[in-house]
């Protein structure tokens, strides 16, 4: 999902996965592949470097996400509603050209 505030959507920005962890809990070693990360459905808001928020997407149920913006300096968040996965703020720099693609992890409070 994507949406771009105002203007023509550009022609590149942050593309990806959100994935959720830890699913069990407790962690083994050696890890149990039932207990691995899980794709989310999580908001997400795309902020400059002044602050502003220039663009908000949700990931889809299998953790993909494409949002437009111009080339230039971003945080990546997760937006305002439940606060698990809490989401860390994470810096990412948009190519001139194209998309940049990223793995994001939320965390899911389970310990």
């Amino acid at each position: 999902a994507l949406a771009a505030c105002g203007g023509a959507a550009p022609a590149g920005g942050i593309e990806g996965r959100v994935l959720a962890g830890p699913t069990c809990p407790v962690e083994r070693i050696p890890p149990d592949p039932g207990c691995a990360e899980r794709p989310v459905t999580i908001a997400l808001e795309v902020v400059s470097e002044g602050g502003s928020v220039v663009a908000h997407a949700e990931s889809g149920s299998d953790g993909a996400f494409r949002i437009a913006v111009a080339p230039g300096r971003y945080t990546i968040r997760g937006g305002a509603g439940r606060p698990l996965p809490a989401l860390r703020p994470t810096p990412v720099t948009v190519p001139a050209t194209g998309w940049i693609t990223i793995e994001l992890h939320a965390d899911t409070g389970i310990r």
